[in-house]
């Protein structure tokens, strides 16, 4: 199934992938559900043969009977209770007498007591099982979707928020598990549905005449149940916005939390989420207005068909030769109360599965984005020996671009859109055309440093993007050696680069399983070395728990330079064969920055790194082996730093320009630390 289908399936659609969901996961619990349920339903219609039975039992007997039957007022009983069973005094006595002189009465009510708790029984065993179903088959969509979003292409997460994707994983999730428990549920659908069959049977063969004043309210109830449900599943999709716009206006805001305290807008982020909440509380209830309306019209046809069952009991006896019992008008009276119930029973299924399906729709729209793959043809990256090689490389970003899927083959059709937010089609529509990177020729030699500078918008990060093949080029053609990445399998590719990115991403996990993120089974000693590399071993042992301490979300209980070098090691410790740095100095001081950089060093002269470094510091393009200069996605210049301080213009600007800000940074800071103000702070903080 496409994501275009999967976001646009019918009710019957999406329960029929649950259902076959479910029997494929725990065939025997299902089973269990539907065999429950079908005795359940049996032993419901069954108990209104036997209360009629009792009835007409009680009516005979009262014509004989009844007046034998002494229930005398209760006294408070004098005597033990063995001796005042036999008293004629006792207030149940004639009760017993009864049950002596007629054990079939006594058998029928014990019969109908027993059949009402065996289904309730199988009801609730039909229920309980449904729950571990729905849990099973929801645990499946949902971490089926999890992976499958972290599978897709970062050009899908260009277009699609987290706090949406998250909002949607819930909700699916949440949704399949209640349509599984109303499939198999013993208060729902299944029960309800062999009931309403059972008793139909039941009518069918014991007044065929009355058949259908049952079949009657059929149809009635079948239109109320489009009429109004097609209101309800209308609104969905707008509740289904507000509830992600509520989520996405939280997420932002505690995200940036420091800014709004900041800036004082505290507030005001309050009253966006709140304006979002409430209007998905307004959708609810104009969806629950729809469901009451709904209500009131199946009551009125109950009333209805009971005011007509009794008077076609009327009608049959004046035209009959038979007499119908006042047993069986009241079996009739359950037989009908067995079957509107199931169908007011049914009709709350399907309206519940309408509105359900939609959120379903959009988790199996996640799970079911097409992306072109063939492992078999798959090629393993081994590590770098002559060069990374870009071939006439055209790239923009383009929500028509084709993205690379993370297993490593291209997916050349269109990204879906039917789920996205206007606020990222508004973005892709700004982005469209966009032109980053244009016929770009590029070579990246093997165990040497290669920097690339530019202005901002040149295309530099773009360029680590497409070697890491995060995206994939519009046209042309990157080689890793001889294999071109769109053949080459995407673990492999990853297993040989290391990432350290223009910005600062941790988790919120201890600093031992942040560094050992890209090899969680590294041993604590290979752990050490890349953290004493990094320059980061030193503040780490001094913090309270040292590599068992828990960073925060963002790392946000580090320091922007601890950070950076959390991030370094992390890199450090997979050894990659291409170690790509975007601007992962420009929170560190000189001396950190520099004695990271003679560890870089010291290792390529072994042959173990290439290099790719972005950044605007001159310190660190200096003593780059190959810098590229970039503009508007084109190569201008390209040489060794001396050489282009000689020819290139440009580089000479740029030059001149980086001297000027590192000497006016110079200047402040002394000034700073020579102040009197400066110095009065350092004397009173001692």
């Amino acid at each position: 199934m496409s994501a275009d289908k999967a976001a646009h399936s019918s009710v019957f659609r999406v329960m029929w992938i649950v259902m076959r969901t479910t029997m494929q996961l725990s065939p025997f619990a299902a089973g269990v559900c539907v065999f429950s349920a079908l005795l359940a339903g049996f032993l419901n219609v069954r108990s209104s043969k036997v209360l009629q039975q009792i009835i007409d039992r009680l009516v005979s007997s009262s014509k004989t009977h009844v007046r034998n039957i002494d229930l005398p007022i209760a006294t408070a009983p004098t005597v033990p209770i063995s001796s005042s069973i036999a008293s004629p005094s006792f207030p149940f006595q004639g009760v017993y007498n009864a049950a002596v002189a007629d054990t079939t009465l006594v058998w029928l009510i014990l019969t109908l007591a027993f059949a009402s708790l065996s289904a309730y029984i199988f009801k609730s065993v039909a229920g309980r099982t449904s729950f571990y179903l729905g849990t099973r088959v929801e645990e499946h969509w949902r971490y089926r979707a999890l992976l499958k979003i972290y599978e897709l292409p970062l050009n899908y997460h260009d277009e699609h928020d987290g706090s949406v994707l998250n909002a949607r994983l819930q909700r699916g999730g949440e949704s399949i598990q209640r349509l599984v428990e109303c499939l198999f549920g013993g208060s729902d659908l299944l029960v309800s549905l062999l009931t309403f069959v059972f008793a139909l049977m039941t009518v069918l063969v014991q007044s065929p005449e009355l058949w259908w004043v049952f079949i009657f309210p059929i149809p009635f109830y079948m239109g109320l149940s489009r009429l109004f449900g097609r209101q309800a599943k209308a609104l969905q999709p707008k509740t289904d916005a507000y509830y992600d716009a509520s989520h996405m206006a939280l997420a932002d805001g505690l995200a940036h939390v420091k800014m709004v305290k900041a800036y004082c807008r505290e507030q005001e982020e309050t009253d966006r989420h709140r304006d979002a909440w409430d209007n998905y509380h307004l959708m609810r209830v104009r969806q629950g207005m729809w469901y009451m309306f709904a209500g009131w019209a199946r009551t009125c046809v109950d009333l209805l068909m009971r005011s007509l069952l009794l008077l076609s009991v009327a009608a049959s006896q004046s035209v009959s030769a038979r007499s119908i019992s006042v047993g069986e008008v009241v079996q009739l009276l359950a037989l009908q109360q067995l079957v509107l119930s199931p169908l007011a029973s049914i009709n709350a299924t399907v309206y519940s599965a309408q509105r359900d399906a939609v959120s379903c729709s959009a988790l199996f729209s996640i799970v079911f984005q097409s992306s072109h793959t063939d492992i078999h043809t798959c090629k393993e990256l081994k590590p770098l020996q002559r060069e990374i090689s870009f071939h006439k490389v055209t790239f923009c970003y383009d929500t028509h671009s084709p993205p690379a899927s993370s297993n490593g083959h291209m997916r050349r059709q269109r990204s879906d859109r039917s789920n996205t937010t206007p606020e990222a089609l508004m973005e892709a529509t700004k982005n469209r055309g966009l032109r980053i990177i244009k016929d770009l020729n590029l070579s990246i030699p093997a165990g040497i440093t290669t920097a690339l500078v530019g202005r901002s918008g040149s295309g530099k990060t773009t360029i680590s993007w497409l070697a890491s093949r995060f995206y994939d080029p519009e046209t042309g053609s990157i080689y890793w050696d001889d294999t071109d990445l769109q053949e080459a399998s995407w673990q492999s590719l990853r297993q040989q680069i290391g990432v350290v990115p223009q910005e600062v991403s941790l988790f919120n996990r201890t600093i031992r399983e942040n560094i050992a993120y890209g090899c969680p089974d590294a041993k604590m000693e290979a752990i050490i070395s890349a953290a004493k590399l990094a320059h980061a071993h030193d503040f780490i042992v001094k913090l309270p728990h040292g590599y068992n301490t828990v960073v925060g979300e963002q790392g946000r209980r580090l320091s922007g330079g601890q950070r950076q070098r959390v991030v370094v090691a992390r890199a450090l410790l997979i050894n990659p064969s291409l170690l790509i740095l975007d601007e992962s100095s420009s929170q560190l001081d000189s001396e950190c920055e520099e004695a990271i950089r003679d560890c870089i060093h010291a290792r390529q002269s072994t042959g173990l790194y290439t290099t790719l470094v972005i950044a605007h510091r001159l310190s660190t393009v200096m003593r780059a082996d190959q810098i590229i200069c970039l503009d508007m996605g084109k190569i201008t210049a390209r040489g060794r730093h001396e050489e282009l301080l000689k020819s290139n213009k440009t580089y000479q600007k740029w030059y001149r320009f980086q001297c000027l800000a590192e000497a006016e940074e110079g200047e402040a800071t002394v000034a700073t630390a020579t102040s009197p103000h400066s110095s009065s702070l350092s004397s009173s903080s001692s």
